[in-house]
């Protein structure tokens, strides 16, 4: 029972398993109860499901299909089992078939289990995850922003007169910014090749940061609208020329003087660029470990509103502790001369901000 194709070994997919499930509520229960608890436990996400009398199907995320099913199986048999009659006789469940399900069949999928009768949690549609947000501003910012190479004469007259910062959902942080972040946002990591250090500011705009926040305003966010671009293998100092932080009126700092040498304020702005530049690099290379080490999973904000859970945010990656517990010495040890240990620390600490973050979002 519970066997499957060893090619599908994890990842989000469609689960269906005929038999002798479910002969009344009280025991569709005892399987819903059983598959929540034991997702918890074994780290899996439930998309949605559907719970019959001779079958059952599943969309759920799973790190290791095959063992959260023969956890899952035989948890709710010996369960049921307590109260039926004939327990050697009833009960048979055929092997499971499972089917990956691809980022252009979530929507189908999630409508199948729904017409079926199932209950679905994610309307893929509705709920982007974060690296497809990156993807979406990365290329609003190539439509929407104009970026150019300061010049002296060309911006000699340019001041920066300040505003507000811009109303995004996620913003990318440093290593060292991680213990101020921790205080007021959850610090999690993009699904990328080499994930991405983020801090969640809301799901649609930003609901963490407003007129009244008094903590500390990421590093990313208070640089616009400048930033170092490439040019030649060098670095350059760039603008946002579209920005309303910018004129060219009487007020606000000046970027050059006089004799069109760079002004007080814009050599402050230089050396918090290239500050920042080095500590993005610095905390790549942590991700790339972290990556490498294969303790990060996927994770998702959820608000349970009367008995139903609902999807806020999803897409992005957080540590999980029982695989941090099971790295090997050499990792541990590699982790804790170059202090990642206190950085994950830090991480996982910032995940309290969650409740507040979901709470924020309802307001909303």
């Amino acid at each position: 029972m519970g066997r499957k194709p060893r090619d599908i070994s994890g990842g989000r997919v469609l689960i269906k398993q005929n038999g002798d499930f479910c002969k009344n509520n009280y025991e569709a229960n005892i399987y819903k109860n059983k598959l929540f608890e034991i997702a918890e436990r074994q780290n899996v996400d439930i998309y949605g499901y559907y719970i019959g009398k001779s079958n059952i199907m599943l969309y759920i995320h799973s790190e290791d299909i095959a063992k959260f099913m023969q956890i899952l199986n035989s948890s709710f048999t010996r369960e049921r089992n307590k109260n039926r009659e004939n327990k050697d006789k009833n009960g048979k469940i055929d092997r499971y078939v499972v089917t990956s399900v691809g980022d252009n069949e979530k929507d189908d999928i999630a409508k199948f289990i729904e017409q079926n009768g199932g209950i679905i949690f994610v309307k893929s549609s509705k709920n982007i995850s974060i690296e497809k947000k990156h993807s979406i501003n990365n290329i609003k910012k190539r439509k929407n922003m104009n970026i150019v190479a300061l010049n002296s004469e060309t911006h000699k007259n340019l001041r920066y007169t300040g505003g507000k910062i811009p109303n995004t959902t996620i913003a990318k942080i440093t290593v060292s910014e991680m213990k101020k972040c921790a205080e007021n946002f959850c610090i999690v990591f993009t699904n990328d090749v080499v994930p991405t250090m983020v801090v969640l500011l809301g799901q649609t705009e930003n609901v963490i940061i407003d007129d009244e926040f008094s903590g500390y305003i990421p590093a990313s966010l208070k640089n616009y609208p400048f930033l170092l671009g490439n040019a030649d293998g060098k670095r350059v100092l760039c603008v946002d020329m579209d920005s309303d932080h910018l004129s060219e009126n009487d007020k606000g700092e000046r970027l050059f003087g006089d004799d069109e040498n760079k002004s007080e304020f814009l050599d402050k702005v230089i050396v918090a660029l290239k500050n920042y530049d080095s500590d993005f690099k610095r905390t790549q290379l942590m991700m790339e470990e972290l990556k490498k080490s294969g303790i990060l999973i996927n994770k998702e904000l959820n608000l349970k509103v009367a008995d139903e859970n609902y999807v806020l945010i999803k897409g992005f990656s957080v540590v999980s502790r029982s695989k941090l517990n099971e790295l090997d010495d050499k990792t541990l040890a590699m982790f804790v001369r170059n202090g990642y240990m206190d950085l994950i620390n830090i991480h996982l600490s910032s995940l309290s901000n969650f409740q507040t973050l979901a709470s924020r979002i309802l307001e909303k």
